[in-house]
């Protein structure tokens, strides 16, 4: 509807003043490497990569704190909220289902690495590791043994494994957007 539009512009908006105001952080970083490499487009990506980067940022004391002030806010785990909203629009829940195949990622795999060390995840709430981003880039698109978790979701040495849960119409991405912009805009200083 024409109502649903605007509050979604509205909440874009939002969003938008938020990152200015905190920065961003290895979602996007992350999210800019795919969709330069594989033509993924940043807010499917962004959406994808999302819970990930929280599971990985929550490892720091200061950010969980962060996380349990959302979560009161909001009533429920605000990680778990990110991942059922994203479930409830048919966002898919790993890159390979975005349309990344197993393939190129293994083949790309260092270009990858490099480029998604770059940029916003350089000022990530916490700093990232290459080490830590190899494992992180392995989750998000998981291969071999991973893809038997068809139907879970784990939390697999501090990082976040899912299933897909279907394909997406591309604008269904920005329902995640109110989220983050709570996050950003209740004092957090949470950088995504």
């Amino acid at each position: 509807t024409l109502e649903a539009r605007e509050k979604m512009h509205n909440f874009q908006c939002m969003a938008g003043m938020a990152f200015a105001n905190s920065g961003l952080g290895m979602v996007h970083g992350v999210s800019h490497a795919f969709g330069g490499m594989y033509n993924v487009a940043h807010g499917l990506a962004n959406a994808v990569i999302l819970p990930y980067s929280m599971d990985y940022n929550k490892k720091d004391p200061e950010v969980a704190k962060k996380y349990e002030k959302l979560s009161k806010i909001i009533g429920c785990d605000i990680i778990e909220k990110v991942k059922e909203t994203s479930k409830a629009v048919g966002i898919p829940a790993r890159m390979i289902d975005a349309g990344v195949s197993e393939e190129e990622f293994k083949k790309d795999f260092d270009k990858l690495l490099e480029f998604s060390m770059q940029g916003s995840t350089v000022v990530n709430p916490i700093k990232v590791s290459e080490d830590d981003m190899k494992k992180f880039l392995k989750y998000v698109v998981p291969s071999g043994l991973a893809f038997a978790l068809s139907g879970i979701y784990a939390i697999v040495d501090g990082f976040f494994v899912g299933n897909s849960v279907g394909d997406v119409g591309l604008s269904a991405i920005n329902v995640v957007y109110p989220v983050v912009t709570l996050m950003q805009s209740a004092g957090t200083g949470i950088g995504m």
